[in-house]
């Protein structure tokens, strides 16, 4: 087994120029929309791996248009911090030089954190702040409500209206539980 020769720190020297020159070659132009997406955490997630040839970065971005569908890129950055080989899933990203806004991307996202130090991929759900168990902030005033007079005084009553106020209503009631066939003895109801 051969061991793995380390000549530069991870990442690769990665910058805005580099990706520029890369594009260039494929006739396409650097866009502020890549910083966006970057910026913007379109990024799920890049894996690294290296061998002899380079490093190996496999990226997966959110398509900007819907955001339930993602495409695979992958980049090969060989030891001369050179971008040799990249592909995506998208249509534009077919072949060993890619030049869609997807590798674009990582390869900005890369250059930023060679650049300064800070990720720019999509948070995931253990990272954010749990807030379902917060109590919320109550914004009423108990003064105002005690003095509110009742505008109508209601008494509930669940009888339909032709059962309400009858005076034959306390006797059936009263012949009704006396005379209902159960296990338990009857007990006295006073029919008032």
């Amino acid at each position: 087994m051969s061991q793995l020769s380390h000549v530069y720190l991870w990442p690769p020297v990665v910058t805005e120029d580099t990706i520029k020159a890369y594009l260039d070659t494929n006739g396409e132009r650097f866009e502020e929309k890549f910083k966006h997406l970057c910026y913007e955490k379109f990024i799920r997630f890049v894996r690294v791996a290296e061998n002899e040839e380079g490093m190996y970065f496999y990226g997966v971005v959110w398509a900007e248009m819907r955001k339930s569908v993602t495409y695979r890129c992958d980049i090969l950055i060989n030891k001369q911090s050179t971008i040799a080989e990249a592909q995506c899933e998208c249509g534009a990203g077919q072949g060993p030089s890619a030049h869609c806004k997807h590798v674009a991307t990582v390869l900005y996202s890369l250059s930023s954190i060679r650049r300064s130090g800070e990720i720019h991929f999509e948070q995931t759900c253990t990272q954010k702040l749990q807030k379902f168990h917060k109590a919320k902030v109550y914004r009423g005033s108990p003064d105002k409500t005690a003095q509110l007079k009742p505008t109508h005084p209601y008494t509930f009553d669940p009888r339909p209206q032709k059962f309400r106020n009858n005076c034959s209503y306390a006797a059936h009631f009263g012949s009704t539980v006396l005379n209902y066939r159960g296990d338990a003895s009857p007990t006295a109801i006073s029919a008032s």
